[in-house]
């Protein structure tokens, strides 16, 4: 099975799961706020998810297809970073 095949497959498990999320969130944010209030919360909560997913998708691509060897150090040198800061606050 070839690499796009068998991501897309998991992506679209990944998908399907969390899908069974969305109708207790709905629940639980509907005593949070007024009924005035739920509509722009609901715009501003469905901005933050889109912004997340062009994020993901456009400028993970973009920095993946970039060779520049200044960039890959920069990005393990991150990733180390956070990788030792989330194991030292343990």
């Amino acid at each position: 099975m070839n690499h796009v095949a068998a991501f897309s497959l998991l992506y679209s498990v990944n998908m399907y799961f969390q899908s069974y999320g969305a109708v207790s969130i709905i629940k639980v944010k509907a005593y949070w706020f007024h009924v005035r209030e739920r509509g722009v919360f609901g715009a501003i909560f469905g901005t933050l998810i889109s912004i997340g997913v062009y994020f993901a998708f456009d400028w993970g691509r973009q920095l993946s297809y970039d060779q520049s060897r200044r960039h890959r150090r920069l990005v393990a040198r991150f990733a180390e970073g956070s990788f030792r800061f989330h194991h030292k606050n343990r």
